[in-house]
């Protein structure tokens, strides 16, 4: 099987299959990106080697204790990120459930112009969550 495979990955295999996929897309440079990273692909997986494909180094096993900090900070940044994402999804999706037009209600929607309380709200919250991430990243680096 091996050795099929390897065959596949073959030059001339790949020059003839790399001019039908470029034709079959029509644009330029598609033909030979898809091509050869078919071709790559197919050679990695063929490679008779017994030399491991990818790095041992791991982002979520640090081995130093500086590691471990930035570890821990990636980890906080990333609380704070999903918790942002999963806060404007709910209240998107809440948006679109409870404000979406109506059969047959063609009024417009009472306009709201000037609410100091919104306002205040999404301007100083943005900026704690900065000051909590710079505080955050600062302890870091200096402890580093």
């Amino acid at each position: 099987m091996l050795d099929s495979l390897t065959s596949i990955t073959s030059a001339k295999f790949f020059r003839t299959r790399n001019l039908q996929v470029f034709m079959a897309f029509g644009a330029f440079g598609i033909g030979e990106l898809t091509g050869a990273g078919v071709c790559a692909g197919l050679r990695a997986i063929a490679s008779p080697t017994s030399e491991p494909m990818f790095s041992q180094t791991q982002i979520f096993a640090p081995d130093s204790p500086p590691a471990h900090a930035v570890f821990g900070l990636s980890l906080f940044v990333l609380a704070i990120t999903g918790a942002i994402f999963l806060g404007v999804t709910v209240l998107l999706a809440y948006a679109l459930v409870k404000f979406r037009a109506r059969p047959g209600d063609d009024s417009e929607p009472p306009q709201v112009f000037g609410s100091t309380q919104i306002e205040l709200a999404w301007t100083i919250i943005p900026v704690l969550i900065i000051v909590v991430l710079f505080l955050g990243t600062a302890r870091v680096i200096f402890a580093v």
